[in-house]
Formats: C-alpha cells, sequence, structure tokens
C-alpha cells in the first residue's frame, strides 16, 4: 500500500509533512492496529500451536506418527505460500479502497476460518476430505494475515507524529507475541483443565473462541478513520481523473525491485526464526524430549513476554538510529544464540528451556 501521495501536477504532495498531528486520531489508530493484530496472529500462532499435537495424529491417517507429524508441518506452511498472496491483494486494493476497509476484511476473514477450523470433521469421520478441508482454511488464514500485517503496519505508521515512525512500527509489531501468548496460555489452559479429553474435542475451543475476538475487532477497527495519506492519494486522483494508474505491484517491481528484495530478505528470519521456535519447538520439546507440552507452551509465553520489551526498545533504537542497524543487530544475535538454544533444550529442564 503506498504510503505517500501524488499530487494534482504529478509530483509529491508536500501536504503530508506540513499536516497538523493530531494525537488522539493517532493513538486511536495505534490502539486499533495493535489489538486487531494481535487477535488475527493469535488465530495464526493458534494453527502452529496444536500443529503436531492436534493435527498429526487427529487429521492424518496411518500409524507412523513420524509422517503425520511431518504432514501437519507441511500443511501448517500452506499459511506462509498464501501470505504473499494476501499481501499483494491487500496492498492493490488497499491503495483503491483504503487501509481501514482491508483491515476489516482481513480480521473477518481470519476469525471465521479459524472458528470454522474448530467446526471440522477429523480423518477418523470423514477421511481425506477432513486435511482436505484443514488446507482450505489454513490458506485462507494465510491470505488475511499477509494482508493483516502490512496494513495494520501502515494505518499505524501513517498516523505516526514525526520521529516516532520506528516507534508506532513497532507497537503493531507487538500483535505478535501478544497473539503468541494468548494463543499458547488458552491452549496450555484447556489441556490443564480437559486432560486427556483435549484430542478428544476439547481442542476445539481456542479456535471457537475465535468469534469472539473476532467481534472485538471488529468493533474497534470501526472507530478508526482512514489515514490522511490515503484521503490525499484520493483527493489527488480525483483532481487529475485523466491520470492512468498502473498496479501498485507491477510498479514497485518496475521502479524499486532491489528495495524489494532487500526487504523481503531481512524479513525472511524474522518468519523462520520465530516458527522455529514457537511451532517445530513444540514438537521437538514433546516428541524428541518427551516432556510435558505445558512445559513449552509455557517457556513459549515467558519467551514471548522478552519479545515484548525487546520491540519497545528495538522501536526506540531505529527512530534514534536507523531500522537497518536494528535489523543487523537481530540477525547477528540470532546467528550467535542458535546453538546454543538447542544445547539448552537438551538438558530437559523446564528451567533451562524457559531461559532458551
Amino acid at each position: 500500500m503506498s504510503s505517500t501521495s501524488a499530487s494534482p501536477a504529478g509530483g509529491v504532495d508536500p501536504a503530508p509533512a506540513q499536516r497538523v498531528h493530531d494525537p488522539k486520531k493517532a493513538r486511536r489508530a495505534l490502539w486499533g492496529a495493535y489489538v486487531g493484530t494481535s487477535l488475527e496472529w493469535y488465530d495464526f500462532f493458534l494453527f502452529g500451536t496444536t500443529s503436531a499435537i492436534v493435527f498429526a495424529p487427529l487429521f492424518f491417517g496411518g500409524d507412523d506418527p513420524a509422517l503425520a507429524t511431518i504432514s501437519s508441518f507441511l500443511l501448517f506452511g500452506v499459511g506462509f505460500i498464501a501470505r504473499p498472496v494476501g499481501a499483494l491483494l491487500a496492498g492493490h486494493f488497499g491503495d483503491r479502497i483504503g487501509r481501514r476497509t482491508i483491515l476489516m476484511i482481513t480480521i473477518v476473514a481470519m476469525g471465521v476460518a479459524s472458528t470454522l477450523i474448530g467446526l471440522l470433521p477429523t480423518y477418523e469421520t470423514a477421511g481425506l476430505v477432513a486435511p482436505i478441508l484443514l488446507g482450505v482454511l489454513r490458506f485462507v488464514q494465510g491470505m488475511a494475515a499477509g494482508g493483516e500485517w502490512g496494513g495494520a503496519t501502515l494505518m499505524a505508521v501513517e498516523n505516526a507524529p514525526e520521529g516516532k515512525r520506528g516507534f508506532y512500527g513497532a507497537v503493531v509489531q507487538l500483535g505478535s507475541p501478544t497473539g503468541t501468548i494468548l494463543s499458547s496460555v488458552i491452549v496450555a489452559a484447556v489441556v490443564a483443565a480437559s486432560g486427556e479429553q483435549f484430542l478428544e474435542g476439547a481442542w476445539r475451543i481456542p479456535y471457537l473462541i475465535s468469534i469472539l475476538l473476532v467481534a472485538v475487532g471488529v468493533w474497534i477497527r470501526l472507530k478508526v478513520d482512514e489515514t490522511d495519506d490515503f484521503k490525499d492519494a484520493e483527493a489527488a486522483k480525483a483532481a487529475a481523473p485523466a491520470e492512468k494508474e498502473s498496479a501498485p505491484v507491477v510498479e514497485i517491481i518496475r521502479t524499486v525491485p532491489g528495495r524489494l528484495l532487500v526487504g523481503i530478505g531481512t524479513y525472511l528470519f524474522g518468519n523462520a526464526g520465530f516458527f522455529m521456535l514457537t511451532t517445530f519447538m513444540i514438537s521437538y520439546v514433546v516428541d524428541e524430549l518427551g516432556l510435558p507440552s505445558t512445559v513449552i507452551l509455557n517457556a513459549i509465553t515467558w519467551g514471548a513476554v522478552a519479545q515484548i520489551v525487546t520491540m519497545f526498545a528495538a522501536g526506540k533504537i531505529a527512530d534514534k538510529t536507523s531500522p537497518s542497524t536494528v535489523v543487523v543487530a537481530g540477525y547477528v544475535i540470532a546467528a550467535l544464540v542458535a546453538f546454543p538454544i538447542f544445547w539448552l533444550m537438551d538438558t530437559r529442564s523446564t528451567a533451562m528451556i524457559t531461559v532458551a
């Protein structure tokens, strides 16, 4: 979604820089972006949390647990195939019908897909239809997440006061650890309360809760105004209706392909590393180390708390230095702790796993 507006003469409109900042509107946009993103990531991460402990045994036939786990993770990966599709569609239409409208669509799509997952039949009752339906709904989740991430960030950043764009962008990303905490805590609570009944039907409860979270998210986002940048762009287009605008995705590939590749590259570890720790590690601790699922779920929850603190700091540092400095530092630290994390996991100590 474009964040700069064109003037009627075809140049860049200087009005956004001169615009009087409205702190109340900025806070409302930031709050709406953060809360909505948190609820979206709850749904997206919930799938990862339950991939190994629920979908592997219930949605894939056969007597090989390892093969069932691999199949479940492959289905989990469908969401990542769908994310760039959702991002492109949201970016394209977000520049035409507005950021807020797109964000309303993404949160409803995510919530409906997650709720339907909680109503799906298992392999035992529906055969191959069960994993196929699960895959379709996972694809919808991925598209919604792809559209949500960029749209919510843009909504917050375009409303941010000068000198605080890094911090506003970081606050939206707090939706990720918040969603992690919500999904981990709710699943852990349901596991603890239901015991052996978890796989017999209690696993559906966290998914069915999604419909309530959607209602909250929609209510909050209805109170958020469209960004001034988008309004300026619409006014500029109205003043020069004869100009034909190319598709945004084609325009960005044509004009700044190098910058686009760098942006994609810097985000790769953010996804790969995060889901290695929050999804694969659940399977690793439960299946390979033989520990209860609550051990890793609680550890992930504390990790998400640490992530919140780090994101606040990263946003502040990015505003005082540069975003690239923060990204490079993150990559260096990640490389240094990669092996120590697994060493700590292999101790089988609950405390050391939480530290990891």
